[in-house]
This record gives C-alpha cells, structure tokens and sequence, in this order.
C-alpha cells in the first residue's frame, strides 16, 4: 500500500492547524499529564514524562 502525499491547499501551500485544534489538543495533553501525575501508575508516569518532554518540561 502506497503511503499518501502529504496534504496541500489548492494553492500549493501547507495547511495550518485552526486555534481551536491547537487548544483541544493542548489541553486534552494538560489532562493527560494531571492525571498521570494524581494517579501515580506506571502508564501515567510515562505519559507524564513524554508530554514534559514534548513541551520541553524540566521535571
């Protein structure tokens, strides 16, 4: 199976992600990494140490 081209706008251009994406994300990852962090299992930890180090997160 062939992967798919990246996707572009009909001008030739990159599309961009709206705010209101950006800011579900960020804050489903901002649940994400309190709940890691109140629960205190293995998975959580991980989760947890993965989100800090995607946002660059000194722990």
């Amino acid at each position: 199976m062939k992967a798919k081209p990246n996707a572009v706008t009909p001008k030739g251009e990159a599309p961009t992600r709206a705010n209101k994406t950006i800011s579900l994300r960020t804050d489903f990852n901002e649940r994400l990494r309190e709940e890691a962090h109140t629960k205190k299992t293995t998975a959580s930890a991980l989760i947890e140490k993965a989100l800090a180090e995607m946002w660059g997160i000194d722990q």
